[in-house]
């Protein structure tokens, strides 16, 4: 590769070259909060997004008002939030980057926001005195009003300035997400409206006018997931407005002017903790790999033959119903993976696998590169079925050539070799993708060009 200089005197140019991106997985992508997909919702951009920077915000806002009593008498709500704060410390743990990083702020809302657990960096000691602390929302449902304004406003006031505390140098590094639990009934007392200045009408429209609280949060890049406690008197009213707030699929009228669905996620209590899935296989690589799946009437087989550069696979596996028997396979090793925690030498490589949100993740760090074929068998206790994710691990380092001085105004160039795992040169006709990033520094002045 060549770059041409252009000046009027001759200088030392010192050059550089860093491997920023990954061969055959793709490259590396720009830090950036804005959702990746328009066509995704907004849970799947949110996991990207936390995929591609390793850092989030995540203020989960619990309903503390009164009509929780009667419709949510089972405390349902708890349940729901304990299960979020579990998945998002697996989630931070699971991240080996020393520079990963969720932190996570529950806050209850009625008539006011109320703080209840502050700014806590997310890791496997801490998520169970948070659960412990959100167990008090059981007693918690005596307030006389349902602002959803307050909650909104608050929650995302929270995320903004939380983000410049965590990265102060580049606040929208920080992935944002306001996930809340609300019995779905916007409800304001007269001495409620008479101390806040907005009637339940004029809520609405601060919330979804143009200009409002859902375009201002989506302009900041803040990701809404709504969690709606679903009851006989939950209406379809309350329902289409939840919707319209969060994603846009409601069929009354519209929430703000900027498009909904890639910044949020609406789900009814019942299918809540199975779509904290969605937050899995993008940390898995870039592009996320794409799941495979298949009925099991029986056993079933999947299988795939490794990149001949991969050093390792990491394969995510969501089989049902639960307690069937799963085997991985390798070349010339077989291994039960169905404990809840397996860690094993084989001839093939180090295995490691762990229960994640339901699901089964597998490591598998290959004895040599290009570990050959290797295979799950699931065997379930009744007919099922299998979804697979699976992403290899590429080792590959960058050698350049001697450099040397270059001069203004004259095209020169550097060349460098890639190198595999195993020490050998790696052929240009193996290599699908490179994102290359070179310094041009000349006295106290750096160009960086990608």
């Amino acid at each position: 590769m060549g770059f041409a200089s252009k000046g009027r005197r001759s200088a030392a140019l010192f050059f550089s070259l860093i491997l920023v991106g990954a061969v055959f997985l793709g490259f590396a992508s720009p830090a950036s909060t804005t959702p990746s997909d328009p066509t995704a919702d907004g849970l799947a951009n949110f996991a990207s997004c936390y995929a591609r920077n390793r850092l989030a915000a995540v203020d989960l806002v619990i309903d503390q008002s009164a009509s929780l009593r009667t419709t949510d008498p089972g405390n349902k709500r708890v349940g729901l939030a304990k299960a979020l704060v579990v998945a998002f410390s697996q989630l931070a743990v699971m991240e080996s980057s020393k520079d990963a990083r969720i932190d996570l702020a529950v806050n209850g809302f009625g008539t006011d926001y109320s703080p209840v657990v502050g700014w806590s960096t997310l890791g496997s000691a801490s998520s169970g005195s948070i659960t412990d602390q959100v167990e008090q929302f059981k007693d918690r449902n005596r307030d006389q009003d349902t602002d959803y304004v307050v909650a909104l406003e608050r929650a995302r006031n929270d995320v903004i300035q939380h983000s410049a505390a965590m990265s102060p140098g580049d606040p929208s590094k920080v992935c944002r997400l306001v996930a809340w639990f609300t019995d779905g009934e916007l409800s304001l007392s007269n001495a409620h409206v008479k101390s806040y200045g907005y009637t339940e009408a004029q809520g609405i429209q601060k919330i979804c006018g143009a200009g409002g609280l859902a375009d201002a949060s989506r302009s900041a890049d803040v990701f809404l997931l709504t969690a709606a406690l679903t009851s006989p008197s939950f209406g379809s009213g309350q329902e289409q407005l939840l919707k319209a707030i969060t994603d846009g699929s409601g069929s009354g009228p519209a929430c703000g002017t900027t498009p909904a669905r890639p910044y949020g996620l609406y789900s009814g209590d019942a299918d809540f903790v199975g779509l904290l899935t969605k937050l899995i296989p993008p940390t898995m690589g870039n592009p996320v790999p794409k799941a495979e799946s298949q009925n099991c009437p029986a056993k079933c087989v999947w299988s795939t033959t490794v990149e001949p550069l991969a050093t390792g696979l990491t394969i995510l596996v969501d089989s049902r119903p639960t307690g069937g028997s799963l085997t991985l396979k390798g070349p010339s090793s077989s291994t039960d993976i169905s404990p809840s925690a397996v860690d094993v030498k084989t001839a093939d490589g180090a295995i490691s696998s762990r229960e994640v949100l339901g699901l089964r993740q597998i490591s598998i760090v290959f004895a040599k590169p290009g570990s050959g074929d290797w295979s799950i068998e699931y065997t379930p206790a009744a007919p099922g079925s299998l979804t697979v994710w699976a992403a290899p691990r590429i080792g590959v380092t960058l050698k350049a050539s001697a450099i040397g001085k270059w001069s203004r105004g004259t095209a020169s160039v550097a060349s460098f070799t890639l190198i595999s795992a195993d020490g050998t040169p790696i052929s240009p006709s193996q290599v699908r993708g490179l994102t290359l990033t070179a310094g041009l520094a000349s006295g106290s002045t750096l160009t960086t060009l990608t």
